[in-house]
């Protein structure tokens, strides 16, 4: 079983939901990731009301070390981790701010948006793949068609046309 984080001990109803969207989200990545591999640990964050309805779930990417469960503490305040500043670890740092990517207490990183936060490059680029802002591709040089004035490139940037295209 892997750590879970964000509450103290999860519901059956909880494990569940988190289960049935680990396998939805592996589904995804299969479709949609050509970085998809099993072997990798493939950890799931989902947001449940008071009554532990899912209210939605994504992918953590990045430095995750495991699941995160987040649950309204107002609803749910005997099943929700540090609610009570005064219970807060000795031994831990306190952090204003929490990675969107791995769920980690964060005091430095990236602001992404308005309200959306990194606390690393790898958190970072996960962020911006699940928000489709960015994609990794490869080209092929027969992805370029020269007789349409495509033109291929040299590893320091310089460009090569058909001398065809050059003199118009």
């Amino acid at each position: 079983m892997n750590k879970i984080y964000g509450v103290k001990t999860p519901t059956k109803k909880q494990l569940k939901l988190l289960e049935e969207q680990r396998k939805n989200w592996i589904e995804i990545a299969k479709k949609n990731d050509t970085s998809y591999n099993k072997t990798e640990p493939f950890y799931i964050q989902i947001w449940v009301d008071g009554d532990d309805v899912l209210e939605d779930s994504c992918r953590l990417g990045g430095c995750a070390t495991g699941d995160y469960i987040k649950t309204n503490p107002r609803k749910n305040p005997d099943n929700f981790k540090t609610l009570d500043v005064k219970d807060f670890p000795v031994v831990d740092n306190k952090h204003p701010r929490q990675c969107d990517c791995c769920g980690k207490g964060m005091s430095e990183g990236f602001l992404i948006w308005e309200d959306t936060y990194a606390c690393n490059k790898n958190c970072f680029m996960q962020i911006l793949y699940d928000a489709e802002e960015y994609m990794y591709t490869e080209w092929h040089k027969e992805d370029v068609d020269l007789s349409l004035g495509d033109c291929f490139y040299d590893t320091p940037g310089n460009s090569y046309y058909e001398t065809l295209h050059l003199e118009q």
